[in-house]
């Protein structure tokens, strides 16, 4: 009975061998038929995929110079847009400028005005003295003649 057992088990080992052997072949033989179908597939799609290759790259350039005019349209947008923020941005500063010269004049003359009130007092009121003293005198010289 131990001698069938082993018998069998040494025949399904064989098998399996055998099998092994004959994939590894199956797949060596499956490889070359493959690179055998690969080359006749070349050698009949060769005109077709030189045409398919030439229609892609010629619309692959089409996109490309859409996507260039896109973007130097967006660039340009861009641009303009900057130019009238900084165009605006500098009128703005021009104008602000303008206003704090003029402000700066009107709030001298106010200066000089109020300083040039005070001093016109002050004259008025030195030119009233001088006047008040002359008169002054003069009556005591009036005074002392008589």
């Amino acid at each position: 009975m131990l001698s069938t057992k082993f018998q069998l088990w040494i025949t399904t080992i064989n098998k399996i061998k055998f099998n092994l052997k004959t994939k590894k072949e199956k797949v060596e033989e499956l490889k070359k038929k493959t690179l055998i179908v690969k080359k006749c597939m070349a050698r009949m799609t060769r005109t077709f995929l030189l045409s398919s290759y030439n229609t892609w790259k010629k619309y692959f350039l089409v996109v490309k110079e859409q996507e260039q005019k896109q973007h130097r349209a967006a660039m340009k947008w861009y641009h303009i847009l900057l130019q009238r923020s900084f165009s605006s941005w500098s009128i703005n500063v021009n104008e602000k400028k303008k206003i704090q010269f003029v402000l700066k004049k009107v709030i001298s003359k106010i200066k000089n005005k109020r300083l040039n009130c005070c001093m016109n007092v002050w004259l008025e009121l030195v030119q009233t003295r001088q006047v008040l003293r002359h008169r002054m005198i003069v009556t005591a010289q009036q005074w002392e003649r008589r």
